[in-house]
């Protein structure tokens, strides 16, 4: 009875008021978006080739030659796709390897020292990876003058939606079909151009995310010391016993 008491009730609640549940369950949590970021990824280039609106559908349609065009450009930007997934599940699996290996020192401490800063870092990353492979995609469906199936448009939208620049990843990621020889050209230099953009727009990505890592170890810090500055608003507040007779506590003593 003592061994199972130690094993089932003493030793899981040991784990938890030392952190470790805490720690452990943050580190799985992101290896799994990591796992799921793969897998999600494989399943949006997939899916998106099947069913009436599914891009086999509508590349058949098309001549012969525009087939052929389309299934050799579709193959390269399906393995640019995919591996922009592979890579950005290894980001996360790299910044998750490193918060798990940082110590653990209470649960706020942890979360405001560590975890958010690994978040911020994790994000700006990941959206730095993403405007390079779309240009890419679209310089391949411009040199081959059609459109290659890729899943990066769709989720690479919403992302950098989410800080305001949804419209600038279309305008630095453009390809897409020619009517003529000339247009060929001029398509298929834009897309160049489009990548030169792609690589200043993930520096500047960069650069704002370690900016904002910068911004909000000052604002920690600025918040810390002016807790300190205030010690009876200080968190978690210590309550000090009363050094009036009979040592009773109230809210005079705080």
């Amino acid at each position: 009875m003592k061994e199972l008491y130690a094993k089932f009730i003493d030793a899981p609640l040991n784990t938890l008021e030392g952190g470790g549940l805490f720690k452990k369950g943050i580190y799985y949590a992101l290896l799994l978006v990591a796992g799921l970021s793969v897998l999600g990824g494989l399943y949006a280039t997939f899916s998106g080739l099947f069913g009436e609106y599914g891009y086999l559908n509508q590349l058949f349609n098309a001549s012969g030659f525009q087939i052929a065009r389309g299934i050799v450009a579709s193959l390269i930007t399906i393995i640019l796709s995919i591996l922009t997934f592979v890579v950005m599940a290894l980001i996360i699996l790299k910044r998750a390897n490193d918060l798990n290996a940082k110590p653990y020192s209470g649960l706020l401490h942890y979360l405001h020292k560590e975890l958010f800063p690994t978040m911020i870092q994790i994000y700006g990353e990941v959206m730095a990876v993403v405007p390079i492979m779309l240009a890419l995609t679209a310089f391949f469906s411009a040199l081959f003058a059609t459109y290659g199936h890729s899943a990066l448009g769709e989720i690479s939208g919403g992302l950098f939606a989410m800080v305001g620049l949804g419209n600038m990843i279309g305008m630095m990621t453009g390809g897409g079909m020619a009517s003529d020889f000339g247009s060929y050209v001029q398509i298929l230099g834009m897309s160049l151009g489009g990548i030169l953009g792609s690589v200043l727009l993930s520096f500047v990505v960069l650069l704002g995310t370690y900016v904002m890592l910068e911004v909000y170890n000052y604002v920690v810090l600025l918040i810390t010391n002016l807790v300190k500055f205030f010690p009876r608003f200080a968190f978690p507040l210590w309550v000090q016993k009363s050094e009036r007779g009979g040592g009773n506590i109230d809210s005079s003593d705080l």
